[in-house]
């Protein structure tokens, strides 16, 4: 989920980049003028574990994914469920930036190592995110503002507006990333 701080007028909830009565686009800033915060929610199915048990052993909680692979096996065998966690998080990264966006196949080795099918193999959360801070830190300043696009939307409009709005970001010395991402 993410938080509305982009958006100057409310916004449709199935359509956030329409208005609320869907009558026009939603006016809103970009990421880089107006960073907005995103939330994981919905933790219904969840279970909460005391932090000093780091390797609970856990019958599976079967949710809508059912590709992970450790679910693939004895369905009585209880596992860890942390490294499940990071294999659902490598593959909503996967599914939501990867496949859909050219410009983020810097992701594509995390991802894989996130997605690992020994759970034993895949990086915890703390080294995921260690190893996304160093991917990270060693962009320059033309990488980070290197554009994001879908697939569908690789237009020369859609190029040249990045390109201005780069070049009016630069001149104005707006940062090209919210710098408290920690």
């Amino acid at each position: 989920m993410m938080d509305g701080s982009m958006f100057i007028d409310e916004w449709h909830p199935s359509d956030h980049y329409m208005s609320e009565d869907l009558t026009r686009p939603a006016r809103h800033r970009t990421r880089t003028q107006s960073p907005p915060r995103y939330y994981y929610i919905d933790f219904g199915i969840s279970r909460k574990y005391d932090a000093s048990n780091t390797n609970p052993l856990e019958l599976p909680i079967y949710g809508g994914d059912k590709e992970v692979p450790e679910f693939k096996e004895d369905y009585s065998k209880p596992w860890n469920p942390f490294p499940t966690d990071v294999w659902y998080l490598g593959r909503a990264i996967q599914e939501t930036f990867l496949d859909r966006y050219t410009g983020v196949e810097f992701l594509s080795g995390l991802v894989s190592d996130m997605m690992h099918s020994d759970p034993a193999q895949r990086p915890n959360m703390d080294e995921v995110f260690s190893q996304f801070q160093v991917l990270r830190q060693g962009f320059s300043s033309c990488k980070l503002r290197s554009r994001v696009a879908h697939d569908e939307k690789r237009s020369v409009f859609h190029f040249l507006l990045h390109w201005a709005r780069r070049i009016q970001y630069i001149v104005r010395r707006i940062p090209p990333t919210h710098t408290s991402l920690a």
